[in-house]
């Protein structure tokens, strides 16, 4: 039963980051910016599922405008 919740409630997250990524792109908010946040999210919350993995680097949530900031610094 534990483990058809687990799956209940995974489920649950990626359909609500797939209704904020379909509802932020159709605000016109920038579609990689939520896209990206979505998946912060999912990472976060199966950070939170998995006791092994729950550390400060795992839950640690690096923002959009960061991210974007790393990226064009790497980039040749």
């Amino acid at each position: 039963m534990k483990k058809k919740s687990q799956c209940l409630i995974r489920c649950q997250v990626y359909l609500f980051s797939l209704i904020f990524v379909i509802m932020s792109a159709g605000c016109g908010m920038n579609v990689e910016k939520a896209v990206y946040e979505s998946m912060q999210s999912v990472k976060e919350k199966q950070c939170l599922d998995d006791p092994s993995r729950n550390s400060p680097e795992c839950i640690q949530r690096e923002s959009y405008d960061t991210y974007e900031r790393q990226r064009q610094g790497s980039a040749p």
